[in-house]
């Protein structure tokens, strides 16, 4: 974490409005990017507006429960952006009920991917993702960070879901190998 945002969180610790102003300046494109991508077209522009806003109204409220131990603010706020899309979707009771492959629901006890819920990991995980070729990324960071059913993205993405369960299989193992690497330098 730098410089920047300990000052930040220390402010916003302290009580004081302008310093959470600053952070929905520097941060609110990202939420909304995180919120959207998870909420999609499935609820109104509206409904993800006050998603938004009610990350930053958390932070604001619970600025305690942030650990910079534990890894950087925008992550903080990617985590907690995706937690309160998920909890709206759940809310509104469209989420789809769908039978999930087993294989991307189960991973084993020694497995990298079960490091991505830590803000530790967080960064880097996207980081790889965005550094595989788009074929192969998008519907994985769909599937893993957003969360969306395979049959969800096949629609968003143009492609058949067997497609979809290839592409996320593939990427899954490329993430795999490199976190694993990571964890062995």
């Amino acid at each position: 974490m730098n410089n920047q945002e300990k000052r930040l969180i220390a402010q916003i610790r302290r009580g004081e409005a302008a310093a959470l102003e600053e952070a929905v300046t520097r941060y609110s494109r990202l939420v909304w990017t995180v919120v959207a991508g998870v909420l999609g077209p499935s609820l109104p522009r509206e409904e993800a507006e006050e998603c938004v806003a009610d990350v930053f109204i958390e932070l604001w409220r619970r600025a305690d429960r942030f650990d910079a131990a534990r890894g950087t603010l925008k992550a903080y706020l990617c985590v907690l952006a995706r937690s309160r899309a998920l909890d709206r979707l759940r809310s509104a009771a469209r989420f789809p009920a769908e039978a999930l492959d087993e294989d991307l629901c189960a991973p084993t006890d020694d497995d990298p991917l079960n490091r991505l819920v830590t803000r530790d990991t967080f960064e880097r995980a996207c980081q790889i993702i965005d550094a595989m070729p788009p074929e192969t990324g998008e519907p994985l960071r769909l599937r893993l960070i957003y969360e969306l059913p395979p049959a969800a993205i096949a629609v968003r993405l143009s492609v058949p879901v067997e497609a979809v369960y290839t592409a996320v299989r593939r990427g899954k193992e490329l993430l795999r190998a490199r976190l694993a690497g990571d964890s062995e330098n």
